[in-house]
C-alpha cells in the first residue's frame, strides 16, 4: 500500500457525486461493505480511513446522522492514526445517548472529553462536522459553532504534548443504520 503524506497547506477534498467509491482511491475500507446511494457515501455498519495522511490542518465532514443518539449507539468521525490506535487521536464520538469531542495524547491515553449537547437540527440532516489541528491546540465546530476547544496551557497542560505525526480521515458508523457523507474536504 502506498502512503500518500499530505503537507498543511494542500487542499484535499473527496465528494461521492463526482468521485464514487472505490475501495483504495481516496479511502480504504476498514469493515463493512461503504456504497453509494443519492449520491452520498452511505455507511451501515462500517468504517472506512482515507488513504492520505494530514498533519496541522481542518478537516470538515457533512455528514447525516439519522438519528438522535441512544442506547447502543456507536459513531466515531475525525482524526486517527490508523496503525496506532488511539494515537493523537481526536474525534467526535457517540456513545449511546452521549456526543462528545475527545483528544488522546502520543501514549494513547485520553486527555480530555468534552459532552456536546445534541441539537436537534443535526438529526437527518446535513451538518458541518470540523476539526481543526495545530501544534498547541485542538477546535471542533459544528455548523461553524464552535463546540469544543482543547488548548495548551488549559485542557492540555505543559505535561502532555499532542501527536506529531500524520492522520488520517476516519469514519466508523458500527450502527445498523445509515450515516451518509456528503462530502469531506482538508484545509
Amino acid at each position: 500500500m502506498d502512503v500518500q503524506i499530505t503537507r498543511s497547506n494542500d487542499i484535499w477534498k473527496y465528494s461521492p457525486l463526482t468521485d464514487g467509491y472505490s475501495d483504495g482511491d481516496f479511502f480504504g475500507t476498514i469493515s463493512g461493505t461503504p456504497a453509494i446511494a443519492s449520491n452520498k457515501l452511505r455507511l451501515n455498519a462500517a468504517e472506512i480511513a482515507s488513504i492520505s495522511s494530514f498533519k496541522n490542518a481542518s478537516v470538515e465532514m457533512l455528514l447525516t446522522i439519522p438519528v438522535v443518539p441512544t442506547a447502543g449507539d456507536v459513531r466515531i468521525f475525525g482524526w486517527k492514526a490508523m496503525d496506532d490506535g488511539d494515537l493523537g487521536r481526536a474525534e467526535f464520538e457517540v456513545t449511546d445517548d452521549e456526543f462528545f469531542a475527545s483528544v488522546y495524547e502520543p501514549d494513547g491515553t485520553l486527555i480530555a472529553s468534552k459532552p456536546i449537547p445534541w441539537d436537534s437540527d443535526w438529526t437527518a440532516d446535513i451538518a458541518r462536522y470540523r476539526i481543526s489541528m495545530s501544534e498547541n491546540n485542538i477546535f471542533f465546530a459544528i455548523n461553524n459553532v464552535i463546540v469544543a476547544r482543547f488548548e495548551n496551557t488549559k485542557e492540555i497542560t505543559a505535561d502532555v504534548a499532542l501527536v506529531k505525526k500524520p492522520l488520517e480521515i476516519h469514519v466508523s458508523n458500527e450502527n445498523s443504520d445509515n450515516l451518509d457523507i456528503t462530502s469531506i474536504n482538508t484545509i
